[in-house]
C-alpha cells in the first residue's frame, strides 16, 4: 500500500510468525535468513545486485517476546540485520520501525543510533506510538485492513 501511494515499484519480503532472532522451537529469524531466497529453507543468497531498494521498511521484534529473546540478543541481532541491509543495498534508506506493540523499542533505537553513529546517515527510527487503535488490529497485534491504509498513510504523506 505504501509503495503505491507513493507511485513506487514496490516488494514485500514478510514471513508471518517470524522473528528476528532464530529461535530453538522453530521461530525464523529473518537477521540470518534476510539473505537467502527462501528463510524456511537451505538456500542460496538472493543475488543483491538484480534489485537495488531505495527504501527499505523494517518492522520485526513483535514475535520474539514470545520466544524470550533476551533485549541484549535482540539488540546485537538487530544491528547485525542493519548492516546486512546496508550491505544489499548500499544507496537505500533504512527504516526501522517501532512495533506497533512497542516491543524491544529502546534496543531498535540503540541499534539504529551505532548505524548512525558509525557513519550511516541513511537509517532512521520511526516513532509509531499511537498510529493504531484498537479498532485498526485483528487481534490486538496485526493490523486489519483500516490498519494497513493508517500505516501507510502514516508513511507515504
Amino acid at each position: 500500500m505504501i509503495g503505491e501511494r507513493l507511485g513506487a515499484e514496490h516488494t514485500q519480503i514478510a514471513q508471518g510468525g517470524a522473528c528476528l532472532v532464530a529461535a530453538g522451537d522453530g521461530c525464523v529469524g529473518l537477521e540470518r535468513q534476510f539473505t537467502k531466497l527462501n528463510p524456511n529453507a537451505a538456500t542460496p543468497d538472493w543475488d543483491f545486485s538484480r534489485y537495488q531498494a531505495n527504501a527499505v521498511g523494517i518492522n520485526l521484534g513483535t514475535n520474539d517476546v514470545g520466544h524470550r529473546v533476551s533485549s541484549a540478543q535482540f539488540q546485537t541481532a538487530y544491528t547485525s540485520l542493519l548492516r546486512k541491509v546496508r550491505a544489499a543495498y548500499p544507496q537505500a534508506w533504512i527504516f526501522a520501525l517501532e512495533t506497533f506493540r512497542g516491543r524491544y523499542v529502546p534496543q531498535t533505537q540503540a541499534a539504529v543510533e551505532a548505524a548512525v553513529d558509525g557513519g550511516d546517515s541513511r537509517v532512521s527510527f520511526v516513532d509509531t506510538t499511537g498510529w493504531l487503535g484498537s479498532g485498526d488490529l485483528t487481534d490486538s497485534v496485526h493490523p486489519n485492513d483500516q490498519g494497513h491504509r493508517v500505516i501507510a498513510a502514516r508513511i507515504g504523506m
